[in-house]
């Protein structure tokens, strides 16, 4: 990794770490400012992760003809997440700690993104809730999806991608009743640069890393009983 790479990597965790912090601080008061009522949530949200850093991206052979590449910025990001809830008895305030699994599809890209995440809503009309999501992500074992064409050009095997992880922050949205809501978030995804390198000397690539922090939205649905 370069040295550029390297102060990017700590930069980012450093500032996801310092954003987990504040946003946890922050809810931690809305759950603390009163008696609560336990829920159940469960969390089923298509969506899409952009990442303009990613936009490409090559694999090449040695005298310079690509082989494989990333055209466009954009991941499917369809996420299923669950946990505990709490209504608080101010009857305004909503407060959700939620484990969540995101299969990532794209070609160049495939993997699984695992996030912890905590959100504080407070009641802003009569049905809709408004607040805070911070968290934690980590992508731990991505791969490389070769498109149709580069597969009969080299192994996928041969690109070897490292894991990486970093922080969450954006707004969460739910508009409906108690016990089932439209929910929308709008998210900042922080993630340190993963490595990429070859395995094999005759593949070049154009850059020894990837960096997929970007804009996450997801819609969906929210159940909480």
């Amino acid at each position: 990794m370069t040295d550029s790479a390297r102060h990017s990597k700590e930069s980012t965790l450093k500032t996801s770490a310092m954003l987990r912090a504040a946003g946890l601080a922050w809810i931690a008061f809305a759950l603390a400012a009163g008696a609560a009522t336990e829920r159940t949530v469960l969390d089923v949200k298509p969506g899409v992760l952009v990442c303009p850093d990613i936009d490409g991206f090559e694999i090449r052979n040695q005298t310079g003809s690509v082989y494989d590449h990333i055209d466009g910025s954009a991941i499917l990001a369809f996420e299923l997440s669950g946990g505990m809830g709490f209504d608080l008895d101010n009857q305004r305030d909503q407060v959700d700690f939620l484990l969540g699994w995101s299969p990532l599809l794209r070609g160049g890209i495939e993997g699984n993104l695992f996030t912890l995440s905590a959100s504080g809503r407070r009641q802003v009309a009569k049905y809709a809730h408004l607040g805070l999501l911070v968290g934690a992500a980590a992508l731990p074992s991505p791969a490389w999806n070769a498109s149709t064409d580069a597969v009969a050009r080299f192994n996928e095997d041969d690109i070897e991608m490292g894991g990486t992880g970093g922080g969450i922050l954006g707004l969460d949205f739910t508009l409906g009743g108690k016990i089932v809501a439209f929910t929308a978030n709008v998210s900042l995804l922080l993630l340190a640069p993963l490595d990429v390198e070859s395995r094999n000397e005759e593949l070049v690539l154009s850059d020894d890393s990837l960096n997929l922090s970007g804009l996450t939205v997801h819609l969906g649905a929210k159940v909480r009983f």
